[in-house]
């Protein structure tokens, strides 16, 4: 019972001891700078805020930094021991508003003898590239001689930056997330009605040796999306489509066929059993909507010049959902992927069923693409073409006749004549 007890301690502590203040921003301060913390290279607007849950990556605060002109940056001044290892981590994401090309982020430590910034001792950055995905960054560093507090900052730099912050930790050892995320499909997506299956990570174990185990709740209703991650009134919506209990998969098959136009719900509690704790997960939300064009550019092609040339009729299949509608219909386009270009003509390349003139031996890889106007579809067919037909046969896994011995593909007098020279010659090591 004793050993049990400590590891439900040491489960729980590497959950909730973190040593910043206010690291999820659920407390507002003046200005819009969360409690606790402090803001440089403040111009304007360019540290909001956010309360909503359904942007959060938990709770329903997070923070904003916008970049105006270089960097902007969220710091925390906290106590430490020198000489010790302190791991700092954020929730990422870059914002939906942001324009620049290659969004990134900044994880800073500064070393100082002295609170506000007095005596400094060292500095260590971190550069992260981010996505439009909830996702944990790290950085870690060895207090310096003579430290006594460490200044950890959040910026975002480079024009057209824009990132969210939550979750902020630091501690002398590293968070163990319990809450599954990179839900596939991403929140507020919007998806083919054809999806099936859902997908996420599940977080790693206290115990590496036993797994996290999950429940999985689906709805096609929920009126109260958006109020607070966790909401116990989502499962007077949501039905359990958790294969089996006990589940540590990290993929489930929707129950039912999606219906366009429509919102689904859905949300993964995980349970760590090596320290009994279950995370309720984040509300995530997706659309059924268009679907791409399905396409298939037919089976590959083996064919042979003759008179130095050949055309190669392709059969390619498109189907399509009609969405969106306008214009209800999809466009077609046939190219050349792989080969020499200047071998290769195509008549009718808006059609299905073109003629493709090849001039010269080769392979070739042909692409057909389907556009709807919002999605594309794309398949590829490869043309094997060869100096002659029984090459192309052979090419193509068409076996030789017997008594084809010079293997041109017919038995004939020059296979009889090869057999006549050879009568009787004996390949054995032990010939009469």
């Amino acid at each position: 019972m004793g050993v049990l007890w400590g590891m439900l301690l040491l489960g729980t502590a590497g959950v909730s001891a973190n040593l910043l203040s206010n690291g999820g921003f659920e407390e507002r301060g003046g200005n819009s700078v969360p409690v606790g913390w402090g803001a440089w290279a403040s111009i304007g607007g360019i540290f909001p805020w956010q309360s909503n849950a359904a942007n959060a990556f938990s709770g329903s605060s997070y923070v904003e930094l916008q970049d105006a002109s270089w960097a902007v940056a969220y710091y925390h001044n906290t106590p430490v021991t020198a000489g010790t290892r302190y791991y700092f981590s954020a929730m990422i994401r870059k914002a939906p508003t942001s324009t620049a090309a290659m969004a990134s982020a900044e994880l800073k430590f500064e070393f100082y003898g002295g609170l506000d910034k007095l005596d400094p001792k060292g500095t260590l950055s971190t550069y992260v590239s981010v996505t439009d995905q909830w996702k944990e960054y790290t950085a870690d560093a060895v207090a310096p001689a003579g430290t006594n507090y460490i200044t950890t900052t959040l910026a975002s730099g480079g024009a057209g930056q824009i990132n969210w912050f939550d979750e902020i930790w630091l501690n002398t050892y590293t968070r163990n997330w319990t809450q599954a995320d990179s839900p596939n499909p991403a929140d507020g997506a919007k998806v083919p009605v054809n999806l099936n299956e859902l997908q996420w990570n599940n977080p790693d174990p206290n115990d590496p040796q036993i797994p996290v185990t999950c429940t999985v709740w689906f709805s096609d209703g929920y009126p109260e999306y958006g109020k607070y991650p966790g909401d116990p009134n989502f499962l007077s919506y949501a039905d359990d489509i958790t294969p089996e209990a006990g589940f540590a998969g990290q993929s489930v098959f929707l129950p039912t066929a999606l219906v366009f136009g429509h919102d689904y719900f859905w949300r993964i509690d995980c349970t760590d059993p090596s320290t009994g704790i279950t995370t309720v997960g984040r509300i995530w939300k997706f659309t059924a909507d268009n679907t791409a064009p399905r396409v298939d550019a037919g089976p590959d092609v083996f064919a042979w010049l003759t008179g130095g040339t050949v055309d190669v009729n392709m059969n390619g299949t498109v189907t399509d959902d009609g969405r969106p509608n306008p214009p209800g219909t999809f466009s077609l386009q046939w190219s050349l992927a792989q080969g020499q270009a200047e071998n290769v003509s195509i008549v009718g390349g808006n059609a299905e069923d073109p003629v493709v003139t090849i001039t010269a031996v080769g392979t070739y890889v042909l692409q057909l693409q389907a556009n709807d106007s919002e999605l594309t579809g794309s398949d590829t067919v490869t043309v094997r073409v060869f100096e002659n037909a029984c090459q192309a046969a052979q090419a193509s896994g068409v076996p030789l006749a017997v008594g084809d011995l010079n293997a041109d593909c017919r038995v004939n007098t020059e296979d009889l004549a090869e057999l006549a020279a050879n009568w009787l010659v004996c390949t054995s090591l032990d010939c009469p």
